[in-house]
């Protein structure tokens, strides 16, 4: 049993020993220490699985450096709070406060954002509009203003509505005859927009057109140098002055026929919908691929011409802490590599919103079919070489211990 617990060991050692990295590249230093995001571009992901787990940092000691794995969010909404200056506030005794603030750039406004120190307290006012600080009109008249304490914070947020306009000038008055005035500390609004994550432009490429009358379509094939991760498609048309098309998307696939047989076929992935009111630009539902069709249907319409077809991939991030003055790189493992076990997986809201970002130099390939990187241990050769060494030892073991039970028995 000792033979045979020695060759499973030799066995598995040499196959470990033969695992390697397909792929390489070096990471720029960092200027301090603190955590950084490491751009996954596309030259990488020909060699990445779907998931992105057989990836790994490693510092000039080959340890592995933990890591989270983060991507752009496509679109998302970003509300940013835009202060008006308050140019005037008086507090007349027995009577009112007046404030007046300054809407410089005369942006269409329909609301007002008022911080004011907390109170438990009830006012009446107004609110008029001026260009000149001269002439004012209504805005909103005998509406009321509260402020209730805020159990966080030294202040609340009131919002006050009014139809949409454009006065330069904006006044608040407060009627305080009969009680103390409230503590209004500025003004604003906020302003909502909507922001579009990063992506990264995917080349080389080769586009190829095809007009087919007889089937009143426009093919579109973009070929890639390997396999790429495709997250939006844009394109620059011109031709007709107004026009309203659909187009189908598909990639290349295999399937099996009724023998069982793999044959090309090619996979539906989504519709999309040309138009001359609208920018050609598509967010897609992520494919890896090295090959995208496009087939635009132009029914009885002049077909429509297509400049350019730009893929691009939506940025993904390894997100490390680094030390300055080490050296990092990253290495691409095989595809069916595990994803990694880290602690730091427990403390994702404890990394900093938006670390600096770094991008890896050149990726360098191992050269695995050369004989310069192949030796005797890691050659194909020798790993099956090795597999049945072990199973001619283990039946020759398994034979020997049978054969000597049964010549105890006999005996």
């Amino acid at each position: 049993m000792k033979k045979i617990f020695f060759a499973i060991t030799f066995f598995l050692a040499t196959f470990s020993f033969a695992q390697k990295f397909v792929a390489e590249a070096s990471l720029p230093p960092v200027s301090k220490n603190g955590f950084y995001r490491v751009t996954i571009t596309p030259e990488f992901v020909a060699y990445l699985n779907r998931g992105f787990t057989n990836i790994r940092i490693y510092d000039k000691q080959n340890h592995e450096v933990p890591y989270l794995t983060e991507e752009e969010v496509p679109v998302f909404s970003s509300t940013t709070f835009i202060e008006y200056p308050i140019i005037e506030k008086t507090n007349t005794p027995q009577c009112c406060t007046r404030i007046i603030f300054r809407n410089r750039e005369k942006r269409p406004i329909n609301n007002i954002s008022l911080a004011i120190k907390n109170a438990e307290t009830i006012k009446e006012a107004t609110l008029l509009g001026s260009d000149d600080q001269k002439k004012w009109y209504a805005l909103k008249e005998h509406f009321f203003l509260s402020a209730v304490q805020a159990p966080d914070k030294t202040y609340e947020v009131r919002v006050v509505d009014f139809p949409l306009s454009n006065y330069e000038f904006v006044a608040l008055n407060i009627n305080d005859s009969l009680t103390a005035p409230l503590n209004i500390i500025r003004a604003g609004f906020y302003q909502t927009s909507e922001v579009t994550g990063n992506y990264s432009p995917i080349s080389p490429s080769q586009l190829t057109k095809t007009n087919s009358l007889k089937e009143k379509t426009t093919q579109l094939k973009l070929e890639f140098d390997s396999e790429k991760i495709i997250d939006k498609l844009e394109f620059e048309i011109s031709g007709a002055p107004l026009y309203h098309r659909y187009a189908d998307l598909y990639i290349p696939a295999l399937t099996k026929n009724r023998k069982g047989k793999l044959v090309k076929s090619k996979e539906f992935i989504q519709t999309l919908e040309f138009t001359s009111t609208h920018q050609a630009s598509y967010r897609i539902n992520s494919i890896k691929t090295k090959e995208v069709n496009i087939e635009v249907k132009n029914e009885d319409n002049t077909p429509l011409k297509f400049s350019s077809v730009q893929a691009l991939q939506l940025n993904r991030y390894l997100e490390a802490y680094l030390e300055q003055g080490e050296i990092y790189s990253i290495k691409i493992g095989d595809t069916n590599m595990p994803a990694p076990s880290y602690d730091i997986g427990y403390f994702r809201d404890s990394i900093p919103t938006n670390p600096p970002v770094i991008r890896a130099d050149k990726l360098v390939v191992a050269a695995s079919e050369t004989p310069k990187s192949t030796t005797f241990f890691t050659s194909k050769k020798f790993i099956w070489g090795a597999i049945i060494t072990v199973i001619a030892v283990l039946a020759y073991m398994s034979i020997k211990i049978v054969n000597e039970s049964s010549a105890k028995e006999k005996s």
